[in-house]
């Protein structure tokens, strides 16, 4: 609430997470026993190294000063989010441009670029999870990230896998080959996406969405094999991959 509000404030990143879906249960539960086998988890990283690299970033966010063309594209996504209902507050703008090194250091960049600073709004913009999409919106419009092209065409494609399944799904009376024929398109495509992506590892988490769709949508074709092989599919199995979807 607008008490809690100043502190939330000082919570620099934020990242928003869901509970497990249904499908993962299982390995969420292999994860999370094996985790508890662990006695301590080794450092990768002493007290020494992570001061250098706090100090670099610090440099690097103090060089800032001087790169107009960065600060001119901050101000300019800043007013695409104010016009989308986000604001941030003057605490969270200069935080924003510390992040943005820091996110330079991490990808071995000589200097920030714009999609450091996209990768810093994106992680410090969002107050909600429902401010996440808008924000990704004012990145794409306002031109900061060189990779937002591919990211439009993973989301897009990640919704139609999403769309079809549920559209088969509905569609109880369809046939088998017509629904594996829908579905089997869509993902032939998304694969295709995939394999163009490449190992960027800025499009990792959308890749990683549209992975995860492909392997529902996978398992939906495994199991019209398995249960209804050359038959139409009945209203019970698809009742249940509706509520699972």
């Amino acid at each position: 609430d607008s008490e809690d509000a100043g502190f939330y404030d000082r919570l620099t990143i934020r990242s928003f997470g869901r509970n497990v879906s249904l499908d993962k249960w299982s390995e969420l539960l292999q994860r999370g026993l094996k985790l508890l086998e662990l006695d301590s988890i080794p450092p990768i990283m002493n007290a020494s190294e992570v001061k250098k690299l706090q100090k670099l970033v610090h440099e690097r966010t103090m060089e800032l000063a001087g790169k107009k063309q960065i600060i001119s594209k901050f101000i300019e996504v800043l007013m695409e989010l104010r016009q989308r209902g986000i604001s941030l507050s003057d605490r969270r703008k200069i935080k924003t441009l510390h992040v943005a090194s820091a996110f330079s250091v991490m990808h071995l960049e000589n200097h920030v670029t714009l999609d450091s600073l996209a990768d810093a709004i994106r992680a410090t913009a969002p107050s909600t999870e429902d401010d996440v999409e808008r924000v990704e919106e004012a990145i794409i419009r306002a031109g900061l990230s060189s990779y937002s092209y591919r990211i439009r065409q993973l989301q897009t494609l990640t919704a139609e896998l999403r769309n079809v399944c549920r559209v088969v799904a509905m569609e109880g009376e369809s046939s088998v080959e017509q629904a594996t024929q829908a579905i089997t398109a869509v993902v032939s495509r998304a694969k295709t996406l995939l394999r163009a992506s490449g190992e960027n590892p800025r499009l990792k988490p959308y890749a990683r969405q549209l992975e995860r769709e492909i392997a529902r949508a996978t398992r939906i074709l495994e199991e019209l094999a398995q249960e209804h092989s050359g038959s139409p599919y009945t209203s019970t199995f698809w009742r249940r991959k509706d509520e699972e979807w």
